[in-house]
């Protein structure tokens, strides 16, 4: 299939073949297929870099301060015909998409009219040449590599600019910043009047080397620009593992490297610095031996890595972004298992990204109102896809995993991998029944179906498929019981009823309204991840682990299969605090494993609508036990389901 051609119609355009297609959509992908789609973002990218060009053509203010743009086209397209690895070098820097597109974002979402010569528009941050000025940084740098001697000014942020792929200028300790704006980025007011807390500086290149000179002082690049020196720190490069290798930029400096507005740098210590290549080193070593395929491919996508800080409630935490092609960001690691994990999963986004960038796979519906059994909010579909796809590789990741380990940890392994299958097979079922899925959307996502499918004969034991099944269905059930609500006529037929003594009539459908908690679901997910590892250690986890803040002993007896006990307690939970959403699910998976199935089919398939139907008979001055009031909704003479308008699994 033909794809997005590149930038000029004498350049051949991008050709995905079928093969490559259908490997990808079976989670797959080749080092050469890889390589095809660094080429296309390389077409991307000098369209986006055509798109700056073209604007500021039309608004020459677009630069404030700063030098005309013929100028920095110029030198690229010398660069480009001297060496054209001076520029394919600097195109492959994943943070340089992220700037480019954040300029252009920045633009769009500009309404009032730019102030006369300073190129600031309405929306909130620096003004716009601060970043529209990137496109000098790009050929200052591109420049350099050519062997060029080329003069310009680039803008400072915070008294920094980044050269990408090289390290960051930093001449903010020789200003005085009394006085200024701090909005992520800040320079001399008085130099740029209309623009406080925002600089710029002459910077040239001469002999392949880089300086800067700015009122208050002077700045040259190092020889070898990975080494720090003066007001310069050096983009670390790390290089793990063998055949093949992984060489990542460990990048703490570029002001994009992360998801949304430019950050400042957050230099790594050297001995955090010596954590990260020894974890590194190990977790390239589990990609290598367990999915050699992937590890090729890995390596060739596979660009930066950006480390993030760690969050509160999450065991680890991962990202990336699709402008930023080749980066992964991810938090300090718990071990190598978890970042080879990361960098796993992060790579199936960044190839799905890759893909989304040459063909549709979706229509143009970003309502978020499905359900993704990894998330604990409502989704939009192309999301969803995203999650689907990266789940597909978490699932692919443990398959082979599992089998290299023993005792507990083979047996988590065991759950981790049928748990990925389960919830990537739910989001591709929820995905083939969108209506605005493009030809090629469907064949992907068919694709992607029979792969998983045929998986379903994997031996794992009944306990673990036991356990799989209690935290895929209490989520679901928190998810609809948080975000989906049943009709008010539903709702007061059902109250009449209770209060007539008759039987309940045939069930309804919900729709979508999204509530604000948005983080529920890691308590019982550790909780049997720790059953597995370590069953005797239950009682400890309520006071010892954040992410447990939420359960209670009744979750713990639940997990450990004191049903009994379990929903004991989740009913006097209830008597006396009948809105505890989690309480209501932990009695749904205790009923269902004690047999109660009229009583549990109503709370984990409706559960929404058992808690709509608890509080009106309350509101009406009337009192339902929970047992009676579940036992009773699960007696319906048509069992309880999600209704196709409810776009839930």
């Amino acid at each position: 299939m033909v794809v997005n051609s590149a930038t000029s119609r004498a350049a051949k355009p991008h050709v995905l073949s079928r093969s490559d297609f259908a490997s990808l959509a079976r989670g797959c992908g080749s080092a050469q297929f890889v390589e095809f789609l660094w080429n296309a973002q390389r077409s991307r990218r000098l369209l986006l870099i055509k798109a700056l060009l073209d604007n500021v053509e039309r608004r020459p203010d677009l630069l404030g301060p700063l030098p005309g743009a013929d100028a920095a086209w110029s030198v690229l397209s010398q660069a480009h015909q001297l060496q054209p690895a001076s520029l394919d070098q600097v195109l492959r820097h994943p943070q340089v998409g992220t700037a480019l597109s954040f300029a252009l974002r920045r633009l769009a979402a500009t309404s009032a009219p730019a102030a006369s010569g300073s190129g600031s528009g309405s929306d909130a941050g620096p003004p716009l040449w601060v970043d529209f000025g990137q496109i000098h940084v790009l050929a200052l740098v591109v420049a350099a590599r050519a062997g060029l001697t080329w003069r310009t000014a680039v803008p400072l942020r915070a008294g920094r600019v980044m050269l990408p792929g090289l390290g960051l200028i930093d001449v903010s300790g020789l200003m005085d910043v009394s006085g200024l704006i701090d909005v992520s980025g800040a320079g001399e007011a008085d130099r740029c009047p209309g623009s406080p807390g925002f600089d710029w500086a002459i910077a040239g290149t001469e002999g392949g080397r880089i300086w800067l000179e700015h009122h208050t002082g002077a700045v040259e690049v190092p020889a070898d620009p990975s080494q720090d020196g003066p007001h310069w720190l050096g983009l670390r490069r790390v290089a793990v593992g063998g055949q093949p290798e992984l060489t990542v930029w460990l990048d703490d400096l570029d002001p994009f490297r992360d998801f949304s507005d430019p950050v400042p740098p957050a230099r790594l210590t050297e001995r955090e610095l010596s954590t990260w290549q020894r974890t590194l080193a190990a977790a390239w070593r589990i990609v290598c031996d367990d999915q050699p395929e992937l590890a090729s491919a890995l390596a060739a996508g596979v660009a930066s890595l950006v480390p993030l800080p760690a969050a509160y409630g999450w065991d680890n935490r991962s990202a990336s972004t699709g402008e930023a092609f080749g980066s992964v960001m991810v938090s300090p690691p718990s071990d190598a298992t978890a970042l080879a994990l990361s960098l796993v999963h992060e790579f199936q986004h960044i190839k799905l990204g890759g893909l989304m960038h040459l063909v549709t796979l979706t229509g143009s519906d970003d309502t978020a109102v499905l359900y993704a059994p990894w998330r604990d909010d409502p989704r939009p579909l192309a999301g969803l896809a995203q999650g689907a796809y990266a789940f597909l590789g978490i699932a692919t990741f443990w398959r082979s995993h599992r089998k290299n380990l023993t005792g507990p940890a083979a047996e988590l392994a065991a759950f981790e991998y049928a748990y990925a299958r389960e919830q990537t097979r739910e989001a591709v079922g929820i995905l083939r029944g969108a209506a605005v899925l493009t030809p090629l959307g469907r064949e992907f996502l068919e694709l992607m179906h029979e792969h998983v499918e045929s998986w379903l004969d994997d031996e794992i034991p009944p306990n673990v498929m036991d356990l799989v099944r209690m935290v895929a269905d209490g989520h679901r059930a928190g998810w609809r019981i948080r975000h989906l609500r049943p009709g008010q006529a539903e709702v007061s037929t059902l109250v009449s009823a209770w209060i007539d003594g008759t039987p309940p009539p045939a069930p309804g459908v919900s729709t979508v309204v999204t509530h604000p908690d948005h983080n529920w679901s890691q308590g019982r997910l550790g909780l049997v991840r720790r059953w597995l590892l370590a069953p005797d250690e239950l009682g400890e986890v309520l006071v010892r682990a954040s992410w447990a803040a939420r359960l209670t002993a009744s979750d713990v007896a639940v997990v450990a299969g004191r049903y009994d006990v379990a929903i004991e307690g989740f009913v006097r939970q209830l008597d006396e605090r009948p809105a505890d959403l989690d309480a209501w699910t932990g009695l749904a998976l205790a009923l269902r494993a004690t047999g109660a199935t009229p009583a549990s089919t109503a709370l984990l398939g409706r559960p929404e609508l058992v808690v709509a139907v608890e509080r009106a008979i309350r509101a009406a001055g009337q009192v339902a036990a929970p047992l009676e009031l579940v036992s009773w909704l699960g007696s319906g003479s048509v069992p309880l389901h999600n209704g196709p308008s409810e776009r839930v699994g």
